[in-house]
């Protein structure tokens, strides 16, 4: 079995690198073609089966159909399409437009992923490709989406009503793994006696991991922090990332309590988890929110934005909890059952985690593979 992947982000996170790196332990025939603009930033290295093309500017972003013109004539002109049993398409405007057009000409079937960006740009903002958005999912023959909250909030708001039976039925919620470094380094010694003497005397470490950025709405919680220390709580509030917006960042020192730490590489971001208590990250948006997971396998309770990608995963209160980010009570309150009961939540997070190993997502993934191939 053949597979052609379209994936518009491979270059710009490690995520898709090692999940096909997964998949080549099931299959060798993964062969990957990443269209991006000149200039635009690359984070990883190719690998042999990866075909990364600049066939379109930074301008061309602004004309959805000329920019998908020039990957779809490209695309034809590098690859031998009909070599390919299958296609996946990783986002459902960009990519999977591509292979909704490959289908057409060649009837290779195709399954697509649905992004935060499909959601939280194309459809909110895009209205006019809603018609083009449903031709793709139609036609797909299976959906695959990172989590259930944001299937719900598509189906709920952007599918026309008599679409939304068929979709549903050929949907499926694969999460993203995460990197078996956390997994084979989880954290099953933690000094809970110890934190729980701390948590007694009102005393408490939280840690946020992100870009600094307004999407990560670092903003609400230094003001949940600042609340904290009104109800005499004594709270270490750090915050380790690339800082993606300074102006937000020169906003965000002014305060006393947020203490930035930098960015760090997976070593010291491990001893980093372990050292704190809760791990807390309000985003506005976020696709999956790989961070809460590496949280998990250091025994980090996470809080975390409700009706964005990380909610659902689990049931409410069995990790942690998610909350309302226009409300700071709701916050309080959830920081305050973690600490009423602090070995529950550690303990579900180091079983859990285990929800997200590459060699089971990506087993499900094969399986969708063999069973929609032509």
């Amino acid at each position: 079995m053949k597979i052609l992947h379209i994936n518009c982000n491979y270059m710009g996170t490690k995520l898709h690198q090692i999940m096909i790196e997964h998949l080549n332990k099931y299959t060798n025939e993964n062969v990957i073609y990443c269209p991006i603009y000149k200039g635009s930033r690359i984070v990883t290295k190719p690998n042999e089966n990866v075909i990364v093309s600049r066939c379109f500017n930074i301008f061309d972003r602004l004309f959805y159909f000329n920019k998908q013109k020039k990957i779809y004539k490209d695309i034809i002109g590098r690859i031998n399409v009909n070599d390919f049993n299958i296609i996946h398409a990783y986002t459902l405007f960009t990519d999977g437009n591509v292979a909704y057009n490959l289908h057409n000409k060649y009837d290779i079937p195709y399954v697509v992923a649905i992004r935060g960006t499909d959601v939280d740009y194309f459809y909110r903002y895009k209205f006019y490709l809603k018609k083009r958005g449903e031709k793709i999912l139609k036609n797909a023959k299976k959906i695959f989406f990172l989590s259930d909250s944001y299937r719900k909030v598509m189906m709920n708001n952007y599918i026309s009503e008599k679409f939304k039976e068929e979709l549903l039925e050929k949907s499926i919620i694969i999460p993203n793994g995460i990197d078996d470094f956390w997994l084979n380094n989880t954290f099953n010694d933690k000094n809970l006696e110890q934190i729980n003497k701390r948590i007694n005397k009102k005393k408490i470490k939280i840690l946020l991991v992100g870009k600094i950025s307004k999407i990560k709405n670092i903003d609400f919680a230094i003001k949940v922090v600042h609340k904290l220390a009104e109800e005499g709580w004594t709270v270490s509030f750090d915050v380790v990332g690339e800082i993606e917006d300074y102006r937000y960042f020169n906003k965000l020192k002014k305060s006393n309590l947020f203490n930035y730490l930098g960015e760090m590489n997976k070593e010291n971001l491990l001893k980093c988890y372990r050292e704190h208590d809760i791990f807390l990250l309000p985003s506005k948006t976020e696709t999956f929110g790989l961070v809460y997971a590496e949280a998990m396998s250091q025994g980090l309770p996470v809080i975390y934005t409700k009706n964005q990608g990380f909610d659902n995963q689990f049931e409410d209160g069995t990790i942690g909890y998610s909350i309302n980010i226009q409300d700071l009570n709701c916050c309080i309150d959830s920081i305050n059952k973690i600490c009423s009961n602090y070995d529950y939540y550690y303990y579900n997070c180091i079983k859990a985690v285990k929800k997200f190993n590459w060699n089971d997502i990506c087993n499900d993934y094969i399986k969708v593979y063999e069973e929609k191939s032509k």
